[in-house]
């Protein structure tokens, strides 16, 4: 078991299989479950998201090891370059529908239906345009902070030495291999966890935690962050209550302009979480920090489970919130192309070291299109047609088809759906909210 940890990039496999899992960063625990679902050798493996929370080299690294350990895999993601190295054959879904299918290298070399092209043309990012220096009042800052674990009969540092500044008005992206220490980092800065040595203030006050409501997590896993119990009204209005008294009905309306807020207004306020999918979870986990309007908004990975045209939609909304309310964020993830288009500054961690990044970090995750022209035997003429039931003159599995469990495959040019919006922030006067400070 400890090799087949390592072939996975689990550091010191033979210590970390004697740990727990609260052990363990989030990457881990995803590669952790890779190892536990191809112990059987099963015919088929079935694999939803399976690198969301590693980086790009581990990402890559890590489906190939997938891949080399099934006999069939299939597997669904957000990460069209991945899918363009790693799969013969793409299906493209949108509203429960199969809307396209083909080779790798045909869907995306030359996609037929309109989301296809839509998805494709949201990976192509430009990065930030570089700004003065925020010159804003200081949200937060940390000063020597340090954490370190015991595990079993020896420690691990998680975050060595590290000093950090945010000011409102600006996002802060921190970047790095999976188990580098940045969620620690993030759970410190917010006042989660306590550090073990150095000084955390807010708004120049120096307190063991923030004032409840100026600061919200954005968690990586969603849909446990959400109590199962609650109706989507109440977990996503909960920090209005801080400040404020509520009636019910008040509550289930803010929650419903939230909800649209973030693209899912079609979503019924009193569902419970177990209804929902884990990319409309984490945008309810969105709603519900947008909707504090706090002094900083701190974000573990919260596009992991976006596709990519709702991942730059939520990042948009976010550097809108950081403008027009000086809302200050500090955002870890692992896509570093899509954080570099709304940060202001890019951090970097390694082994729990926090460092200014240099602007060229060591992978970006490619474009779609670029990883299909690096892989050109993605589509080759040895590649024989793997499904041997298709009826003879049957479209099944043509590019632009469309899978409809009634009529068959049709023509994509049948179905024209409504362009996805995100409704524009109805509260255009809120200001950010600091200890002590009266709500406005």
């Amino acid at each position: 078991m400890a090799r087949q940890l390592a072939d996975v990039g689990i550091p010191a496999p033979a210590t970390r299989i004697t740990q727990h899992p609260h052990q363990w960063s989030g990457g881990m625990l995803q590669r952790a479950t890779i190892v536990a679902g191809t112990q059987l050798s099963p015919l088929v493996t079935l694999a939803d998201e399976p690198t969301s929370a590693l980086d790009a080299d581990l990402a890559d690294n890590v489906l190939t090891t997938l891949h080399d350990r099934s006999r069939a895999l299939l597997f669904v993601t957000h990460d069209l370059a991945l899918a363009a190295q790693h799969a013969d054959r793409v299906l493209v879904m949108h509203e429960g529908r199969i809307i396209e299918h083909g080779t790798s290298a045909v869907v995306l070399r030359q996609p037929r239906h309109e989301q296809t092209r839509l998805l494709l043309a949201a990976g192509i990012r430009a990065p930030r345009a570089a700004r003065e220096p925020v010159r804003t009042p200081i949200v937060a800052t940390a000063s020597q902070i340090t954490k370190t674990y015991r595990t079993g009969k020896g420690h691990q540092t998680a975050v060595r030495p590290s000093d950090l500044t945010i000011h409102a008005g600006e996002i802060v992206g921190v970047v790095g291999p999976s188990g580098s220490g940045k969620s620690t980092l993030l759970r410190l800065v917010s006042g989660m966890e306590a550090p073990d040595a150095g000084a955390l203030t807010w708004n120049g006050q120096a307190s063991p935690r923030p004032a409840p409501g100026t600061v919200m997590p954005i968690s990586q896993d969603p849909v446990t962050s959400l109590d199962p119990r609650w109706p989507l009204w109440r977990s996503i209005t909960e920090p209005l209550t801080v400040t404020a008294r509520l009636t019910k009905a008040a509550r289930i309306q803010r929650a419903q302009d939230a909800l649209e807020q973030v693209g899912i207004g079609h979503l019924d306020p009193t569902a419970r979480p177990r209804q929902l999918s884990v990319g409309q979870a984490q945008r309810v986990a969105i709603a519900r920090a947008l909707i504090a309007r706090p002094a900083m908004i701190v974000a573990d990975e919260p596009t992991a489970s976006l596709d990519v045209r709702t991942a730059q939609a939520m990042m948009s909304l976010l550097r809108e919130l950081a403008d027009r309310h000086g809302v200050a964020q500090f955002i870890v993830s692992h896509d570093v192309a899509l954080l570099g288009t709304v940060a202001d500054r890019l951090l970097r961690m390694d082994d729990g070291q926090l460092r200014a990044d240099e602007g060229a970090p060591s992978r970006a995750r490619p474009d779609a299109a670029d990883q299909v022209s690096a892989h050109p035997d993605v589509e080759g003429p040895t590649r024989t047609d793997p499904r041997p039931h298709a009826e003879a003159g049957s479209d099944l599995g043509q590019p632009g088809a469309e899978w409809r469990p009634e009529a068959g495959w049709s023509s994509d040019s049948e179905w024209r759906p409504e362009p996805d919006t995100v409704a524009p922030d109805p509260d255009t006067t809120s200001q950010p909210r600091f200890p002590g400070q009266e709500p406005m």
